[in-house]
């Protein structure tokens, strides 16, 4: 009994899930050997922490080798008890590194923000100023292209102004209407005979 007394044989049991239950504690580490007690706490945030102790040592020892098992489909960290002081010490000094690294962190976002958005303006007002030299060279180009049409349409005009006025062309008109205007008296005159025929012949 008095070996018994001076062994430390409590288990300390970190990230528990806030699922997990005294019952289920219980249960998950009766394998390792006899429970003399479990003490369940909740700590700040969303994990627990227990302290286990057992009455013999091959189930303390059995408990430590179960350290990174899951209960409650999350993995838990187990220690002995002793290593508490040295872990809570080590806990807050890891706060007090990752607070440092937050304050150093945080002016380094807020330069990183401010460089991204200067160069999303910087983009942006090159984008503007290309879109509207293109709207300049489009508007050019319209324009030019309508210089043109009305100068191919004044050519044309004055192209068919010449033809009229060329005397070949004039003459030729001339001739070709001479030409018709005879066809169509020879027509009519053709016509006439062929109705003056039947009646010469009745008249023999």
């Amino acid at each position: 009994m008095s070996l018994m007394g001076t062994l430390n044989l409590t288990v300390q049991v970190l990230d528990i899930s806030p699922k997990v239950t005294l019952s289920d504690l219980t249960i998950f580490f009766s394998y390792c050997g006899t429970v003399d007690n479990i003490q369940l706490f909740r700590k700040k945030g969303s994990s627990q922490l227990a302290f286990v102790t057992f009455k013999q040592p091959y189930a303390f020892q059995t408990a430590l080798l179960l350290n990174g098992a899951a209960i409650g489909n999350s993995p838990v960290r187990i220690m002995a008890s002793q290593n508490l002081a040295n872990h809570l010490i080590s806990d807050r000094r890891n706060l007090y590194t990752e607070n440092k690294e937050k304050q150093g962190f945080v002016p380094v976002v807020h330069s990183t923000m401010q460089d991204i958005v200067s160069r999303s303006m910087e983009m942006f007002n090159k984008t503007t100023d290309e879109l509207e030299e293109n709207c300049k060279k489009a508007s050019s180009l319209i324009h030019q292209t309508r210089l043109a049409i009305c100068a191919a349409e004044q050519r044309a005009a004055q192209l068919g102004t010449a033809i009229m006025s060329n005397e070949h062309v004039s003459n030729g008109t001339t001739w070709l209407s001479g030409v018709v205007d005879r066809a169509s008296k020879y027509a009519i005159e053709m016509g006439t005979n062929k109705r003056d025929k039947p009646n010469s012949r009745k008249q023999n």
